[in-house]
């Protein structure tokens, strides 16, 4: 069985308020259920969604030269 991760620890692990976590599954930012009045957390879609976020990141830094 998937672990099943609360909005404290995903916090955790994204380094973010567990209310910024809840506000942005609400949004439909990051991939969550809500139990009851508590939002959950599929450790899988958790690691896929930074994967995403990371891949979306990168792009070609650009040098600036002064001349």
């Amino acid at each position: 069985m998937e672990p099943i991760l609360t909005s404290q620890q995903v916090g955790e692990i994204l380094g973010m308020h567990f209310k910024v976590i809840e506000r942005m599954a609400r949004a439909g930012k990051l991939p969550g259920f809500k139990v009851g009045k508590f939002w959950r957390y599929r450790e899988s879609d958790i690691e896929r969604w930074i994967s995403s976020q990371l891949q979306s990141a990168c792009q070609p830094c650009r040098q600036q030269f002064a001349f």
